[in-house]
């Protein structure tokens, strides 16, 4: 009969085989666990993989070799000697790999050179893979081969290839570490770094953690940022004497479906950095100087006055002071007399004047082409218009350039802070206005800014928008006024000059005066020329039609005759319409003439060679010279409005002045046209004293086409 002591030793037997049992079921389902997990990523490999048993004969396939040999189920694969799969020489070689076992540290064997079969009977080169599978992983499996066709790692070659050149080109270290601390990739600037080389470092021969930490950080570092799962910087210094420091940049690296499967980074080196810095620094520096400053003259820009503007209007306790914003009115003739290199030097010279304004107090900017900005600390407005003043005589002294000396006029707007705007939109606004109203009046004048300026403004705002409105919908008209030559005591109709007539919906009757100015400065006349020129045309085609040959005077912008192709357009109506070019003469005022240029000219003689007539109109307002009238290949001189009106007044040298221009445009063979006969007096004192031809209200108002056409398709007595 067994004692105490021996059944005291039973029990703890038993004991112990329970534990055993119970550790044996927990290694089970662990083992089950792993063989799950295995199978899951063993069906979701991207590449076809086989497991075999000891026989070569496979067990399982994955998805991908299902899809590779043509398999529509696990089963038409399973059972099947993978001997088959492949050629001759590959046969051989899976063999071969077979019975050799495993590499001492377990590792792949590459099978080369092998011909995959497909039961299409396409061949595709390949190569394999054989590695010992976990025992249990699969039943009665011993082996995984995978397959890889060359053209995927010819591919992945070229691929790996620039990748690896790419980061090689980078001075910064570039490193990336599997969850196992294994080094994946390393570039170039490492393995200077460490005095090694990058295909040591992926072998996993790392230098000690000690002499590596300045690049790789600490192992710490890769915890936090697996943890985090962002990005995050790390700071470290280099052991010795150098003393350098070195910022390093890790992140985690994650595959297609979201997990993290490495550690990347990027080591900077930060010993240059305060060298760095400072020419960063000026970089900033010169990027600014572009951006707030003007190339030509070196003043602050438009941006840098925006920013002054501020700072002054925002202050806790704002002090009063003028903003003048001035324009060059010469600077276009300059630039195209003399070229651009004249127009630069009268800017830099301008700059030059306004600096030394500046010196006591006070900033300048330009703002783009001729114009240009001044703040003067200066809170009375009568100062301020005498320091205008000042500043444009200044400005209007010749400035010397390298081939002689060149003289210039400026306009001046005024508006004074904080009266005529509280901030510096509101100010450049006021200032602008008031320019606009300065030159409005003509060259060289000063103007302060007055709220009712605004309207003038909006004005010429919707008149910009009508412009554009009534070009794009053909809403011009055209009015008639005859023109009547004067023999003896008989007037006959000699012709008429056409009217253009613009009727808006919201500005109501805009004149031609305001809305031609207009055009000219935003760049439209020559389309609104080119707009009358087909009316006109079209009106004396169908008058034509009907038996009535009109001679024409159409008023056309020199702008317009510069224009590329306004010449052609003339030309090709007439054509078009069947009219004779004498029919036609174009009329341009004798202030324009001033400033022809060399493109005006050549379409003048291009219409003038097709036969087309010109004539010099308002005589008399403006500056002509002789050299216009013999130089130019006029045919008429009309007489202003307003020295006709002074006849009969009562004055001899009134009517003197008429006498006189008569007699030079007979002297120089042109034909004399009266504009504005208001009165009998002045028609019969215009008879009287030789002029070839009138119109005006007294002998008519303008007229429509159908009126024109009723009352002139018989002669007039």
């Amino acid at each position: 009969m067994p004692d105490r002591a021996d059944l005291a030793r039973l029990r703890r037997e038993m004991a112990m085989l329970r534990q055993r049992q119970g550790q044996m079921r927990v290694d089970l389902e662990a083992l089950k666990a792993e063989r799950a997990r295995y199978a899951a990523l063993f069906e979701e490999l991207p590449l076809p993989t086989l497991a075999l048993d000891a026989r070569g004969r496979i067990v399982e396939g994955n998805a991908a070799a299902r899809r590779r040999w043509c398999a529509d189920d696990e089963a038409s694969l399973a059972d099947q000697s993978a001997f088959a799969l492949f050629g001759g020489r590959g046969r051989v070689a899976l063999f071969e790999a077979m019975r050799a076992g495993a590499t001492p540290d377990r590792a792949a064997r590459l099978i080369g050179d092998l011909t995959m079969r497909c039961d299409d009977g396409h061949p595709v080169p390949a190569e394999a893979h054989l590695s010992d599978l976990p025992f249990g992983a699969v039943n009665a499996a011993e082996f995984q081969l995978v397959a890889v066709e060359r053209p995927d790692l010819a591919s992945h070659a070229r691929e790996r290839t620039l990748y690896q050149s790419l980061i090689d080109s980078s001075a910064a270290m570039i490193f990336a570490f599997d969850l196992d601390g294994r080094c994946l990739l390393a570039n170039s600037a490492i393995a200077r770094e460490l005095g090694t080389s990058r295909t040591a470092l992926e072998a996993g021969a790392l230098p000690p953690a000690a002499a590596s930490a300045h690049v790789f950080g600490a192992r710490g570092s890769d915890h936090e940022v697996l943890l985090s799962g962002q990005p995050r910087a790390f700071y470290a210094n280099q052991p010795g004497a150098r003393g350098r420091s070195f910022r390093i940049d890790k992140f985690p690296l994650r595959d297609d479906a979201g997990k993290v499967y490495a550690i990347g980074g990027i080591t900077s080196d930060l010993s240059d950095r305060v060298e760095w810095q400072a020419a960063l620094q000026a970089a900033v520096a010169r990027a600014e100087r572009l951006t707030y400053h003007d190339p030509i003259t070196h003043l602050p820009n438009r941006a840098y006055l925006h920013k002054v503007l501020g700072s002054l209007t925002l202050q806790t306790q704002p002090q009063p002071f003028a903003l003048l914003i001035l324009d060059i009115d010469d600077l276009k003739l300059i630039n195209d007399a003399h070229g651009h290199p004249a127009g630069d030097a009268i800017l830099r010279a301008t700059a030059g004047r306004l600096e030394a304004v500046t010196s006591a107090g006070g900033f300048a900017a330009r703002l783009g082409g001729g114009e240009f900005a001044l703040i003067l600390p200066t809170e009375d407005l009568a100062e301020t218009q005498d320091q205008a003043a000042r500043l444009r005589a200044r400005l209007s002294e010749p400035a010397l350039l390298g081939t002689g000396a060149l003289r210039s006029a400026c306009s001046i707007g005024v508006a004074q802070f904080p009266a005529d705007g509280p901030g510096a939109d509101a100010l450049i606004r006021a200032a602008s206005v008031a320019l606009f109203r300065a030159k409005s009046r003509g060259r060289g004048e000063i103007a302060c800014f007055e709220p009712s300026l605004l309207k003038v403004v909006d004005r010429r705002s919707r008149l910009m928008e009508g412009l554009h409105r009534v070009l794009d919908a053909s809403g011009f008209r055209i009015a008639f006024q005859p023109k009547f030559a004067l023999h003896g005591q008989n007037r006959t109709l000699a012709g008429a000059e056409a009217l253009l007539r613009w009727s808006d919906p919201d500005l109501g009757e805009v004149g031609p005066d305001e809305f031609i100015a207009l055009a000219e400065t935003i760049g439209l006349v020559a389309d609104i020329d080119r707009a009358m020129v087909t009316l006109v045309f079209e009106q004396l085609a169908r008058w034509r039609r009907v038996g009535l040959r009109l001679h024409m005077a159409i008023n056309v912008s020199t702008l317009s005759l510069a224009s590329e192709g306004f010449a052609a357009h003339v030309i090709d109506q007439l054509r078009e319409h069947r009219l004779t070019a004498d029919q036609i003469l174009f009329e341009i005022t004798e202030t324009a003439l001033m400033e022809i240029g060399g493109s005006a000219r050549d379409g003048i003689e291009a219409l003038r060679a097709a036969g087309v007539e010109f004539a010099i109109d308002d005589f008399g307002t403006g500056y002509s010279s002789l050299r216009y009238l013999q130089e130019l290949p006029l045919r008429e001189v009309k007489i202003d409005r307003s020295f006709v009106a002074r006849i009969g007044s009562g004055k001899p040298r009134d009517e003197q002045l008429v006498t006189g221009i008569l007699g030079l445009a007979h002297s120089f063979g042109l034909r004399s046209v009266a504009e504005g006969v208001e009165t009998v007096e002045q028609f019969d004192w215009l008879r009287r004293a030789g002029c070839d031809q009138a119109q005006g209200f007294y002998l008519s108002h303008p007229l429509d086409a159908e009126a024109f056409e009723a009352r002139f398709l018989s002669p007039v007595d």
